[in-house]
């Protein structure tokens, strides 16, 4: 079961009578709706007309385990083309101040 079916699932039961923060129920709505047709989307097709997908919008909102998991790799992707193709080593020095 994934975290978007739980809060679906569970949400108006657990806190329907109770009032939440407008954030937490923004939130709760976007992941729900995440990469649903909800959100809209488009159709990726083959140009002889073989195949077609349909692909959904993502929330990108940053609770969302989906869309968070693609931010993060991202992320990863361009910290290491920033590190160097070589062994190094960090070296921190002290210079006299009369340098």
């Amino acid at each position: 079961m994934s975290l978007q079916q739980i809060i679906e699932c569970s949400l108006k039961q657990q806190f329907g009578g109770r009032s939440l923060p407008p954030h937490m129920w923004q939130a709760a709505r976007r992941i729900t709706s995440c990469r649903t047709a909800a959100l809209g989307g488009h159709v990726q097709a083959c140009p002889d007309e073989h195949m077609e997908r349909h692909w959904y919008n993502s929330c990108k909102h940053r609770s969302c385990p989906l869309c968070a998991f693609t931010s993060v790799e991202r992320w990863l992707d361009r910290q290491k083309a920033r590190v160097l193709d070589c062994d190094y080593y960090h070296v921190i020095i002290t210079l006299d101040s009369a340098l």
